[in-house]
C-alpha cells in the first residue's frame, strides 16, 4: 500500500501536517477535527471521511494515517490516546 510514498531527497518521509474531512471529493482542513465542523458548519460534513493530510496535501484516513505516522515515526503506538489516531497524538 505504501510502496510508492514521495521521500524528500534526505530520505525522510513527509510529515502529517493537519487534520483534514473529505467529501465530494474535496478536502477540508483544520488544526483539529472538531475545527473543521466549526469552521465549515454551513456545510454538512459529518459523512465526509476523517483522516490527515501530508506535505503534499495527500490525504490518508483515519486508518491510513496512524498506519503511516507509526511507519515514519512521526508517533510511537504504545503512546496514542486511542487506537484510532488523534489530532492529539501528532500535535
Amino acid at each position: 500500500m505504501y510502496d510508492n510514498l514521495y521521500f524528500s531527497k534526505n530520505k525522510e518521509f513527509l510529515m502529517l501536517i493537519s487534520s483534514a474531512i473529505l467529501k465530494d471529493n474535496k478536502i477540508y482542513i483544520g488544526k483539529r477535527h472538531n475545527n473543521i465542523f466549526s469552521n465549515y458548519s454551513e456545510i454538512n460534513l459529518k459523512n465526509g471521511i476523517q483522516g490527515f493530510i501530508d506535505e503534499n496535501s495527500k490525504f490518508y484516513n483515519r486508518e491510513e494515517a496512524k498506519v503511516y505516522a507509526i511507519k515514519i515515526k512521526q508517533i510511537k503506538e504504545d503512546k496514542m490516546i486511542s487506537t484510532i489516531l488523534t489530532s492529539e497524538d501528532l500535535w
